[in-house]
């Protein structure tokens, strides 16, 4: 157990699990090469996202159905220096070049010092258990944790998937 109480060692297994339930299409790491908070990373990591489902789905992709939209997890590693981002993440549309080339394209535009390498996820449990790897360390913040899903409007997770998008 952590000093606040959390046994971050069932959390952790309960993490590399949960990230394995998105599905995830691509694992996804983000490098900032600057010094950041872990709130401008969520911010960097939803700008990313916003603007991935904006060129896949067009103008009303903030209201689409969340089942539509890029949808995962990220883990923030290394708060202190070198702050990056480790990801698994659905993408529900375009093929995995397209995806690549457009992840590239967006963070080179969102974090300028910063770079990105968009994989397969063929083995998401394995990927999840070296994304989760500082949960085990005492000082381990639950806002290092990042959901897309927390990102999306009401509106996109509330309302029923259309066959037009």
């Amino acid at each position: 157990m952590t000093g606040d109480g959390t046994n971050w060692r069932v959390l952790r297994e309960a993490y590399k699990e949960f990230g394995v339930q998105f599905d995830p299409t691509d694992m996804v790491n983000l490098a900032i090469n600057q010094t950041c908070s872990i709130e401008k990373v969520r911010r960097l990591v939803g700008d990313l996202a916003a603007r991935l489902d904006d060129w896949a789905l067009g103008a009303r992709w903030s209201t689409t159905h969340h089942s539509k939209r890029a949808n995962g997890i990220f883990f923030v590693e290394h708060t202190r220096s070198n702050v990056h981002v480790h990801g698994l993440v659905n993408f529900p549309y375009a093929n995995r070049w397209g995806r690549q080339m457009m992840t590239q394209h967006f963070w080179q535009h969102i974090c300028p010092s910063g770079t990105v390498v968009v994989e397969r996820a063929y083995d998401a449990f394995g990927a999840a258990d070296y994304m989760t790897k500082e949960m085990k360390w005492r000082d381990y913040n639950g806002d290092q944790i990042i959901l897309l899903a927390d990102l999306m409007s009401e509106k996109s997770l509330t309302r029923k998937p259309t066959k037009q998008r």
